[in-house]
């Protein structure tokens, strides 16, 4: 949906039935998250690339994601994750995800990466 973000404020976005394909740094609802806050957003489909992908935001950085979730699959190669695929120094609350990750290394249902959060 967004390619990138910085010093936005994303809240109550839902994006359905979708299948997204990418290399780097990508999501459902954003690639690139920058100082962005994420509340009470969702994603629901499929997300494949090669790494830092994830279910809602593909790399997070000093960004909270609260109340959010995702349903559906995430494949690639690494750095995989449900909700997100890389999270720098970012607060994750009250978020869920249901669904697939498929990939080689670094993969999580929540996260694939996660750095120096709070």
């Amino acid at each position: 949906m967004l390619g990138y973000t910085n010093g936005a404020d994303i809240k109550n976005v839902k994006l359905t039935g979708a299948n997204i394909t990418g290399f780097w740094q990508t999501g459902g609802l954003v690639g690139h998250n920058q100082t962005t806050p994420i509340s009470a957003s969702s994603f629901s489909g499929s997300i494949s690339g090669s790494s830092t992908i994830g279910g809602l935001v593909g790399g997070n950085f000093s960004s909270s994601i609260t109340s959010s979730y995702t349903t559906g699959s995430v494949s690639g190669q690494s750095s995989l994750g449900g909700l997100v695929g890389d999270n720098y120094s970012s607060p994750i609350s009250s978020s869920y995800t249901t669904g697939n990750i498929t990939g080689s290394s670094s993969l999580g249902g929540l996260v694939g990466w996660n750095d120096s959060t709070q």
